[in-house]
């Protein structure tokens, strides 16, 4: 299965390379998004949050880091992604991404 896990990375944090390293082993193939969010001011560039993810993940076969862009769900779609994977820290975090994932299915005609 072929999955997508979307973040800020802003920075990337050991948290991140966690997930990261605990899907790669889950998972056929992981697709590291670096996403783009409007209501967040970044501290690094795309291309440095880009820059330290491939760095991070160069060693791990079947992990590839790409850079956001549009809709996740019509990213997910063209790099035929399955299933978005998304990390929760507690409570609120949970309430805002069961909300997307919602969103996000319908968009994404079955996209997990």
């Amino acid at each position: 299965m072929h999955v997508v896990y979307p973040g800020s990375f802003d920075p990337p944090t050991s948290g991140h390379l966690h997930v990261i390293e605990r899907a790669r082993v889950l998972f056929d193939r992981l697709t590291v998004i670096v996403a783009v969010n409007p209501d967040k001011k970044n501290w690094l560039s795309m291309k440095d949050r880009l820059k330290l993810l491939r760095e991070c993940c160069k060693n791990w076969p079947h992990v590839e880091v790409v850079g956001g862009k549009g809709l996740l769900v019509d990213q997910v779609r063209e790099i035929g992604a399955h299933a978005v994977l998304k990390g929760i820290r507690g409570q609120p975090d949970l309430d805002i991404e069961h909300q997307m994932a919602i969103v996000n299915y319908h968009l994404g005609a079955g996209v997990e």
